[in-house]
């Protein structure tokens, strides 16, 4: 199914946008994951970019795997106040559920992103 108006609640990975995190839809949250991402082709000495919108795969989370990433989430946003505890942050072993390996339940582009937010919705639809 393909989801419209998505919440980017937050991302664990970016590059040149999200790439895995936990989004809102029809009201649920989900992991989601890249699928395909936008890319550039080497023309003549210069990049010249073909623009394809990024692709991402939305995954079902329990509702106690959903309150550990906001809990990790409010780690990482307390750590990176100061780079010693940032550094010791990074240093320790986060283990996320493989959710990839779940089947997808939705699908959306970075059109269909609408804001991305750091606000905690109260529940898990």
């Amino acid at each position: 199914m393909k989801f419209h108006n998505v919440r980017i609640a937050f991302s664990v990975d970016y590059w040149d946008g999200p790439l895995d995190g936990v989004c809102h839809a029809n009201e649920h949250f989900y992991w989601f994951s890249a699928y395909e991402a936008s890319y550039g082709i080497w023309i003549k000495g210069e990049i010249e970019y073909f623009w394809m919108p990024r692709i991402f795969l939305a995954y079902s989370m329990s509702f106690g795997e959903y309150q550990r990433r906001w809990q990790d989430h409010r780690e990482f946003e307390k750590a990176k106040k100061n780079l010693d505890t940032l550094a010791q942050w990074y240093q320790t072993k986060r283990e996320y559920p493989k959710y990839t390996d779940r089947l997808p339940v939705g699908w959306f582009t970075d059109e269909e992103i609408i804001k991305y937010s750091d606000v905690m919705l109260s529940r898990n639809g």
